[in-house]
């Protein structure tokens, strides 16, 4: 049982590979989860000034561990590009030449949407 001024915060730092990624994070996704009690945080990933695109996976894997390691109070998910991803990274070459179908989001309840 809780109201909306009770509700406990939600933060979800999303890593992500580059500035488009940063700021569709900042501008879209933040404002609308924000409302509904979850705070996103993108985290770019590389190094200061880089200009973004998805590194070989173990340049980017201990980025990534890096930031679990400092973020330990949230929960932590990943946006990237996959559009000329290395092979480097686990999957890929399996899932080249593969159709993606992207399923909605689903509440833990398995309802559907955001609402």
């Amino acid at each position: 049982m809780s109201s909306a001024g009770s509700q406990s915060m939600n933060r979800i730092v999303v890593i992500v590979e580059g500035k488009t990624e940063f700021e569709f994070v900042n501008s879209v996704l933040a404002p609308e989860l924000g409302a509904r009690g979850v705070y996103l945080s993108p985290r770019l990933i590389g190094k200061p000034g880089h200009k973004g695109g998805i590194r070989p996976y173990d340049s980017a894997k201990k980025d990534i561990l890096a930031c679990l390691k400092r973020e330990r109070s949230a929960f932590c998910t990943t946006m990237f590009d996959y559009c000329g991803m290395p092979e480097s990274w686990p999957g890929v070459r399996e899932a080249k030449g593969k159709r993606f179908c992207l399923a909605p989001f689903r509440r833990r309840s398995g309802q559907a949407g955001l609402s």
